[in-house]
């Protein structure tokens, strides 16, 4: 039996980005990173359309959003400053992505905690919801 997961991911995108640079001055490793004009995987003739660095820890079974978030939240909460200054250096944008799929009608709490919002709101982020039920 499938259980309903939760998928978190951080972004930071924009075009002529350095994505080494981000990677130093955040003194972590993207879990994928890519380049304007790099083909989509699931469909080589369509090109990426921006530069991305992101955190992407996958899936995880739950039925709590904040789980996911807080893990991925503590990677990079301490690293405000460098998130603004990126942004600033290179027009970018930064996106908290979290993608919600609903297994045999369990649903879970979708809430964001104070921390969560104030973060995103320090450095300016975006937070897109998908929701898929099966």
């Amino acid at each position: 039996m499938r259980k309903t997961n939760i998928r978190v991911t951080f972004s930071i995108y924009g075009e002529k980005m350095s994505l080494t640079d981000i990677t130093d001055k955040l003194n972590l490793e993207p879990d994928e990173y890519y380049k304007k004009n790099d083909p989509i995987k699931t469909n080589p003739v369509i090109k990426k359309k921006e530069d991305c660095w992101c955190l992407d820890k996958g899936a995880q079974e739950t039925l709590n959003l904040n789980e996911p978030l807080n893990e991925l939240l503590e990677l990079i909460r301490e690293k405000d400053n460098e998130l603004i200054e990126i942004k600033r250096l290179y027009n970018a944008n930064v996106k908290f992505d979290i993608v919600i799929i609903i297994e045999d009608e369990e649903l879970p709490a979708v809430y964001l905690e104070q921390e969560i919002i104030q973060f995103a709101g320090k450095i300016c982020a975006d937070i897109d919801f998908d929701m898929y039920i099966n």
